[in-house]
């Protein structure tokens, strides 16, 4: 920050601008408005200042922070005096800005007992187009415990309403100035009054470990007084620098030209009843008085300053419950002020520098934000042209889009037209649903007449006869079935189980052969044999091999030992061939007959 405190005094219960004092680190200027006298008058009417003081004041302020190669300026402050402003309280359900200005425009135009504004406000907020109102801090003492067996019931009005200290008065010509300045490029970093900054500068915490002319040191609520050379006493009660309250009162003017101002013992009585109606309204009182006296050079003895200074401090002590009062003599009680304040601005870190004061006139909007509402409006209308042109994208994609299935629904309905006039005939079809139906019904018939593959059964058969070489094994009748649950049924004749077995091993280990899988056999007796029934499935046919010219190589069931033969007086015979099946046993669904196998003795 710049530490630059610009001080402006005003005059007229605030409605003009009367000086302009920038203060520094190292710097102290005074600058006062022309007095302008009208055309037609007497000298005694001259005006104080004429519409275009503000603008001067403004171009002075320029002069003094913008240098020849910069183009902006700042100021960390903009301090205003006591003039037009008056403190008082309210009864306000929140702290709220808004809140509290809302409550005092509604309270001040009601005279009523109990109304919500406090007395004697009305006259310094007569509107809120003149003047703004500011809630001030609340100290808040620790809360007292209740005696054991009392229970303290608040009613709901007292939970829910709060008394607020609020400052009111008069600010139109500050925002014109703050406006001016903010057109010079000249920015204010936060605007405050004379009783913020006495609360900052002599009643913060660290001012008692801070200054050597202060004997007493507490921690609590202080009240700090100011003598200001323009006859006026200023007082706040603060608490570790936040302004609780405030007031002024008029001094009487000094009897010689060049005499500063004192106050009296009258005056430390007529301030002991102003702190005596606070207290009784905020609930707390200062435990220690801070006053900041002018001195002049001009008195000795019972006359000087500090005589009268310490007459009041007394009288003070002694009306305030023996309060310690720290006195402090300057020339110049308002430039010790701004100069402390200057200082402690410049020295703070960016967290700390930040001082309480109006935040009606500290958060104005200015010229950056008006820019950021110009580029906020830039960036909207940038997003709304993007927004349109991808609207009119979209809708001309739309129309192509709408065309093409124009144009494709008449072709389809040309091409229907065509190869199913009557369809297009009949009155309120849906062309496409009777499509889908004559589709439906074409793809169902076509499944109904789907000729299924044929399958080798000629190969086949001559595989499966390998197996049943076998003299012992008799075959019975052999079948094929179509479908898709397509398999083949062997019937045969064996001496016992166990050579059944044995040709069903046969089936399942033979190579080369279409047969998928072969259940397990079912075995019964059949007269002196037993009957075995073998059933496998086709092999789907699209992964059926193409057969070869000759049967592939099959594993032969092992052969039996031949019986011996028998002795017999008769000429032996030879074997007699078995009788071929008839047609009724082993007749295939194919119309194909396997040739019966050789059964007998070995040749």
């Amino acid at each position: 920050m710049s530490g630059r405190v610009c001080y402006v005094a005003r005059a007229d219960r605030g409605s003009r601008i009367e000086s302009l004092r920038l203060v520094g680190a190292r710097t102290d200027e005074l600058w006062a408005v022309p007095l302008v006298t009208p055309p037609n008058s007497e000298p005694s009417d001259a005006e104080l200042f004429d519409e275009r003081g503000i603008v001067s004041a403004a171009d002075w302020v320029k002069s003094r922070t913008i240098g020849e190669k910069s183009r902006s300026g700042s100021l960390s402050l903009l301090c205003l005096d006591a003039e037009g402003f008056s403190a008082g309280w309210i009864t306000s359900p929140s702290t709220e800005r808004k809140v509290v200005s809302s409550v005092a425009v509604a309270g001040v135009s009601s005279d009523e007992a109990g109304s919500a504004v406090g007395p004697g406000l009305g006259f310094y907020f007569p509107s809120e187009s003149e003047s703004g109102v500011q809630a001030l801090a609340v100290a808040v003492e620790p809360e007292a415990k209740p005696l054991k067996g009392k229970i303290d019931v608040e009613s709901p009005a007292a939970a829910t309403a709060l008394r607020v200290p609020v400052l009111v008065g008069a600010d139109a010509p500050v925002r014109l100035l703050l406006d001016l300045l903010d057109e010079r490029n000249i920015a204010v970093d936060s605007v405050t009054t004379i009783w913020h900054a006495m609360a900052r500068v002599w009643g913060g915490a660290d001012q008692s470990a801070e200054r050597t002319d202060i004997v007493t040191e507490d921690s609590g609520v202080v009240a700090i007084i100011l003598i200001d050379l323009r006859g006026r006493l200023l007082w706040c009660w603060a608490s570790k620098g936040e302004l609780l309250c405030g007031g002024s009162m008029r001094l009487i003017a000094p009897a010689g030209v060049g005499r500063a101002p004192s106050p009296t013992p009258a005056d430390a009585a007529r301030l002991t009843n102003d702190w005596i109606a606070w207290g009784s309204q905020l609930g707390i009182v200062p435990r220690r008085v801070a006053c900041i006296a002018a001195d002049d050079p001009v008195g000795v003895g019972e006359d000087s300053a500090s005589f009268r200074a310490g007459q009041f401090g007394a009288k003070l002590a002694g009306s305030w419950g023996g309060a310690g009062v720290d006195l402090v003599l300057d020339q110049d009680p308002v430039g010790a002020t701004l100069a402390r304040l200057a200082s402690a601005t410049a020295d703070a870190r960016p967290d700390e520098a930040a001082l309480s004061g109006i935040d009606r006139l500290s958060l104005r909007p200015g010229k950056l934000h008006r820019r950021m509402h110009v580029w906020i409006a830039l960036a909207i209308l940038g997003g709304a042209v993007l927004a349109g042109g991808a609207a009119w994208k979209f809708r001309s994609s739309a129309t192509l889009l709408a065309d093409a299935a124009r144009s494709e629904d008449a072709r389809w309905r040309e091409l229907v037209q065509v190869n199913y006039p009557n369809i297009m005939k009949l009155p309120n079809v849906d062309p496409e649903a009777e499509l889908n139906k004559i589709f439906t019904r074409d793809e169902q018939e076509r499944q109904r007449n789907k000729i299924e593959p044929m399958r080798p059964i000629v190969h086949e058969l001559e595989t499966i006869s390998l197996t049943l070489a076998d003299p012992e094994v008799e075959l019975e009748s052999i079948a094929f079935s179509g479908g898709p649950n397509a398999s083949v049924i062997l019937t045969v004749l064996v001496p016992d189980i166990k050579q059944g077995e044995m040709v069903y091993k046969s089936l399942t280990l033979i190579s080369g052969s279409n047969i998928e899988s072969w259940q397990q056999p079912s075995f019964s007796n059949a007269g002196g044999k037993v009957k075995g029934v073998f059933t496998g499935r086709w092999k789907d046919p699209k992964a059926i091999s193409t057969p070869s010219t000759r049967p592939a190589s099959a594993v032969s069931p092992p052969k039996s030992t031949p019986k011996p033969p028998v002795s017999s007086p008769s000429p032996t015979k030879p074997a007699e061939a078995a009788p071929a099946p008839s047609p009724q046993q082993g007749q295939p669904e194919s119309g194909l007959t396997s040739p019966p196998p050789s059964v007998g003795g070995e040749p």
